[in-house]
């Protein structure tokens, strides 16, 4: 009979489930890296469905399948992560809290910090050798895969957030005095200083790029960042991260941020739809590289990932931290699963 009745609950929770599931809402499954620390960024290797991830305790996650299925390189330190590129194949920067580290030859090597920054935490390479990061009130350039480096003080008293690179002649870099600032192959110049503090910034191509911060501010520009528009995002909370993939001059932008906000954009940031989300509480920070404009993942707290595969709402996994004990389907197709536990 205490079987009878658990199956019954089970089913009744399945049915709840199909009628909640029929609109867009974020699917929310279980996906950890081995960690239930904080994730803060994640990148995507051109061309590829490897992933690379990073954030607090050192941590550092690796996936061969677009985040589906996560596994953990062993922590090379305890300090905090904030950023992680991965140019290469076989080849990876991470940089956090008074850390730098270059994964080569299989292992996670430390590297000197550039002059001036206490922390790093915006990180871009272009290859194994060329590269950027920001912190503090600095932003530094290296030709040397790390080795050394070449810092430049922009003032302020604010803290760079992001840094991103379409080549050595053309990025962005963003603040939390709401700075924009842009690279012109030989300098940088403060193109635009907008009323929100800003935490990420995007580019695609030469011509459109975006920025996001707190308050729910989103900024974009279709002049290689010269000139900014702020649009209107309809939500309050912190955005920590913004990415865009351009379908043949279609442009898809896809946003997250605090209290498992996620928008995105099908005209290149001028409106902004949500990601409605019934289930998803956990802070989101990162968005990979889209692999296109429907497949990405994002990463968040407490090991938290999540994939879309529709451009509007999420499969993956996240913590759900109780004992289940009992699961079934309810045989319809699309099959409904409920699971039951404390």
């Amino acid at each position: 009979m205490r079987m009878f009745r658990l199956v019954i609950v089970i089913l009744l929770m399945a049915v709840a489930l199909s009628v909640a599931g029929t609109g867009q809402w974020w699917d929310h499954h279980l996906q950890l890296g081995g960690t239930t620390s904080n994730i803060r960024d994640v990148d995507r290797l051109d061309g590829s469905t490897w992933l690379y991830a990073c954030g607090d305790n050192g941590t550092l996650l690796y996936s061969s399948y677009l985040g589906y299925a996560w596994g953990a390189f062993g922590s090379p330190t305890g300090n905090n992560f904030y950023c992680i590129s991965l140019p290469e194949a076989g080849t990876a920067y991470a940089g956090g809290a008074g850390v730098l580290y270059k994964l080569e030859s299989g292992a996670w090597n430390s590297k000197s910090l550039p002059s001036g920054m206490s922390s790093i935490r915006g990180i871009d390479f272009m290859d194994a050798s060329n590269g950027w990061a920001c912190g503090g009130s600095y932003i530094a350039r290296t030709t040397s895969g790390g080795g050394s480096w070449n810092s430049t003080n922009l003032g302020g008293g604010n803290e760079f957030y992001d840094i991103a690179m379409h080549d050595a002649s053309y990025g962005l870099a963003v603040d939390s005095g709401g700075r924009i600032f842009r690279w012109d192959g030989s300098s940088w110049t403060n193109t635009d200083t907008v009323a929100s503090s800003l935490r990420a910034v995007t580019l695609s191509g030469t011509s459109n790029a975006w920025a996001v911060g707190v308050g729910g501010s989103i900024y974009s520009s279709s002049n290689g960042g010269l000139n900014w528009i702020q649009r209107t995002s309809g939500t309050s909370s912190s955005l920590n991260d913004v990415r865009a993939y351009n379908d043949g001059g279609t442009y898809y932008v896809y946003a997250v941020g605090n209290n498992g906000v996620g928008l995105y954009s099908s005209n290149a940031g001028s409106s902004w739809n949500h990601m409605s989300n019934r289930l998803v509480s956990n802070a989101i920070y990162a968005i990979c590289p889209p692999n296109d404009a429907s497949n990405f993942c994002v990463v968040g707290a407490k090991g938290y990932s999540a994939i879309t595969n529709t451009g509007t709402g999420w499969t993956g996994i996240s913590l759900l931290g109780n004992s289940i004990y009992g699961v079934a389907t309810t045989g319809i197709t699309p099959p409904r699963v409920g699971a039951v536990g404390k």
